[in-house]
């Protein structure tokens, strides 16, 4: 009996090991484009896999030929932040293990106001949503990053057009 026991707890221990392995995202590589003394100021917080690393590049492709400072993290350096000095901030992180990224919700938490966060969560199904913040749900699938793409856009290019509400 003990042994059935101990083979069930070693099976369901490298099932766990197998997920975390196969799953877990890779930290993104943080870079800048164009100066940081421009005027506007885009953060784009993501997470390394190839449908969110995808996406980074649309996004920066689309904005870098215009006169706005875009710079790219890894959602873990999100503590670092200080969402003042930022337009638009652009967070990309995967639900995981039925719920977001750890340091996704402690920076939002943190921050005084979610209007300038365009939230982008990637999960199984593409149905998990990050409460109390309207965003982008998708599955991380390389068909879907075009889509992706277009609804970020058009959300930065709102955001970029509207004073802030922290000011009102």
């Amino acid at each position: 009996m003990m042994l059935a026991i101990l083979a069930i707890i070693l099976i369901l221990m490298a099932l766990i090991s197998w997920y975390t392995n196969q799953y877990s995202m890779n930290i993104a590589s943080s870079y800048e484009v164009n100066s940081p003394k421009l005027e506007t100021h885009i953060l784009i917080a993501t997470q390394g896999s190839e449908f969110k690393e995808e996406l980074t590049q649309n996004i920066v492709n689309q904005f870098k030929s215009r006169p706005i400072h875009i710079k790219i993290i890894d959602v873990t350096r999100l503590h670092k932040i200080q969402e003042k000095n930022w337009d638009v901030i652009v967070v990309i992180q995967a639900w995981q293990y039925l719920e977001p990224q750890e340091n996704v919700v402690q920076f939002v938490k943190n921050i005084s106001s979610i209007d300038k966060i365009i939230m982008v969560t990637t999960s199984w199904e593409g149905d998990e949503v990050f409460d109390g913040i309207d965003g982008i749900t998708s599955a991380s699938v390389s068909t879907e990053v075009d889509i992706a793409t277009s609804q970020v856009i058009v959300k930065i290019e709102d955001l970029l057009k509207s004073p802030p509400s922290s000011l009102y």
